[in-house]
């Protein structure tokens, strides 16, 4: 086969020598033939050569349209109204990774954001401030009265003019405070946000992402703690008496946070680590009622229900019930064996 390829190579160099070299005749003797057929000289080739055009694609390059910045004050920064705290929690993600927040509130006004973890609450003017730790770079909340003494408004942020709260910004020493107008629950307030030019790309996002989450609690007097129950009818329970001598010692434990005695009164060798977060707060817990759940003859478990009040530290109230089931251990005493 591959002979036959070479032989067929050398044929078609000879013919296009011939071409070159004995073709060069008077084109009239083409017309030199019988009954009009044009007359071919012996030993002649035609070579036909192919020609080919290039496939033309239309394509057609769409067409990119920029979109419209947003109008001025035509984005609302807040709800429709300023939420309640429902006692849930919110993280941010700053450079890829997720801050860690917890809920603050403003220790004059009824209304609390969430704070990261790297940033810090302190006393502003009489009120309450949210920021960095060199207290250059904050958000704080004033009401109605305070707002009149604002200074005056000289500037405007053109990035921030969409946004039908904001009022514009006044300079304040090497900052610019930007402020936003809201209203909870009928009574109106300003949300600053202070930053200084180093700061600002940084910190500013995050700043209008806390301020979004803006939440009201209601401003309550301080819970009594305390366990304030009576003695369930356990009619059927031979060891009634030590089962709920356990069960209280539990509950005080908890009131006062005596992590000793608390740990005392479980079942599970080192179940107070997972039970610790009832310990490590600083809630404060008012046991009103304690309800035994009738268990059947040869159950090895008891069972309690305990509705009770509870007040966190930044004074958000609750109302709540947990049960408490409890086991006898190899020395024959009854123990706690979960709080859920």
């Amino acid at each position: 086969m591959q002979n036959k390829k070479v032989l067929l190579s050398i044929g078609c160099v000879l013919i296009i020598a011939t071409l070159n070299s004995g073709c060069q005749g008077d084109l009239s003797d083409v017309s030199k033939g019988s009954k009009g057929e044009a007359a071919i000289p012996t030993g002649a080739a035609i070579v036909v050569q192919a020609t080919t055009t290039p496939l033309e694609t239309s394509v057609t390059t769409p067409e990119v349209k920029a979109s419209d910045a947003p109008k001025a004050k035509s984005v609302s920064l807040f709800e429709e109204q300023i939420p309640d705290f429902d006692g849930s929690g919110r993280g941010y993600i700053v450079d890829g990774n997720e801050l860690q927040t917890e809920f603050l509130v403003h220790k004059i006004l009824p209304l609390g954001l969430f704070m990261p973890e790297t940033m810090l609450r302190f006393d502003l003017n009489g009120g309450t401030a949210w920021g960095s730790e060199d207290k250059q770079n904050y958000i704080t909340i004033v009401g109605a009265t305070d707002a009149t003494r604002l200074p005056t408004i000289t500037g405007e942020d053109p990035t921030l003019s969409k946004y039908k709260e904001y009022l514009g910004n006044y300079v304040d020493g090497e900052g610019t405070i930007d402020v936003f107008s809201f209203v909870a629950k009928g009574q109106s307030y300003r949300a600053l946000i202070r930053t200084n030019a180093d700061q600002r790309a940084y910190l500013r996002p995050l700043f209008m992402d806390m301020i979004r989450d803006i939440h009201y609690l209601e401003k309550r007097a301080a819970l009594v703690a305390g366990v304030f129950v009576k003695e369930p009818e356990m009619e059927d329970l031979k060891e009634k008496k030590q089962i709920l001598t356990e069960v209280m010692r539990c509950l005080e434990a908890l009131v006062s946070k005596d992590k000793e005695k608390f740990n005392s009164t479980l079942y599970y060798t080192g179940e107070g680590d997972r039970l610790q977060y009832w310990i490590d707060n600083n809630n404060i817990f008012r046991f009103n009622e304690l309800i035994y759940e009738k268990q059947a003859n040869d159950s090895k478990r008891v069972m309690f229900y305990v509705n009770y009040e509870q007040m966190t530290s930044e004074g958000y109230y609750s109302e709540r019930t947990v049960s408490i089931p409890l086991l006898r251990n190899k020395q024959g005493e009854w123990k706690v064996a979960d709080i859920d």
